[in-house]
């Protein structure tokens, strides 16, 4: 799991450096959007805030045995700084900027590509949407479960399942914007 790979153990004399997407949201800054009434059940809500203490506990235990940290951008590079109290070093991830030149033609549709979970904040996109009357295509980047973002889509939006990156970077290419409604490490890598 990527929450537990910096915990691994390495022999004696071995520099550890851990390339690092994001501290877990879960336990961190969005403990309460996974707790939250209809995606937790009643259980996991009862007991969920005493295992997020213990894992932030665990969490902060297994980082101080990392010798060296890499962030992915400046914002995951402020996350280990706030929940681990270490310093990092930005190394962004590599990006194949050629594919993404703007189609000479545009689509009159707005991009939004996220996975459905509640920190993502589709729901609050789609209602901006509503409002605006301007028509919203969600590539759902990967397979979730039937939720309430789905149930609720209005005429003007539709959301795509997508699988192919070459699928994806095509919508990129002919959307008319590409929406980016939260905060989010991954495209945030400047």
């Amino acid at each position: 799991s990527h929450a537990a790979a910096k915990n691994i153990s390495v022999p004696a004399g071995t520099l550890h450096i851990c390339y690092c997407f994001t501290p877990m949201r879960y336990i961190w800054d969005q403990a309460d959007a996974y707790l939250a009434r209809g995606r937790a059940s009643a259980v996991v809500r009862a007991i969920g805030p005493a295992v997020a203490a213990s894992l932030r506990r665990w969490d902060v235990e297994s980082a101080a045995r990392v010798d060296r940290f890499l962030a992915n951008s400046a914002f995951v590079q402020g996350r280990i700084r706030t929940y681990w109290g270490r310093p990092s070093e930005v190394v962004h991830p590599p990006v194949e900027v050629d594919r993404f030149v703007p189609a000479a033609e545009r689509e009159e549709f707005y991009l939004m590509v996220s996975a459905l979970v509640p920190y993502k904040l589709v729901d609050v996109a789609g209602e901006a949407f509503r409002r605006l009357d301007r028509p919203l295509v969600v590539a759902v980047i990967r397979r979730e479960p039937p939720s309430t973002a789905l149930a609720s889509q209005s005429p003007g939006e539709v959301y795509l399942r997508v699988s192919a990156v070459l699928c994806l970077s095509k919508l990129m290419l002919v959307s008319e914007t590409f929406c980016r409604e939260h905060l989010e490490d991954l495209f945030r890598i400047a």
